[in-house]
């Protein structure tokens, strides 16, 4: 009985895993299809969040604008 008990655990734990996964990957629209003032404040909005990768497309898109 304990066995099954900690194979449920480690089942929550997996999907629960899962599931923090897939509402991490946030899809954002693509800069040009942004006004300018849009893709710069998004661009320094996940920067601010670290997620550096993910603004820079944004950034360099309003700044070459």
């Amino acid at each position: 009985m304990q066995k099954v008990k900690i194979g449920y655990r480690w089942l929550l734990c997996l999907c629960l895993l899962c599931a923090s996964q897939t509402h991490a990957q946030t899809t954002y629209p693509a800069p040009s299809s942004m006004s300018v003032e849009d893709a710069y404040q998004l661009g320094d909005l996940l920067v601010d969040q670290y997620k550096i990768k993910q603004g820079q497309p944004y950034l360099k898109y309003a700044a070459d604008k």
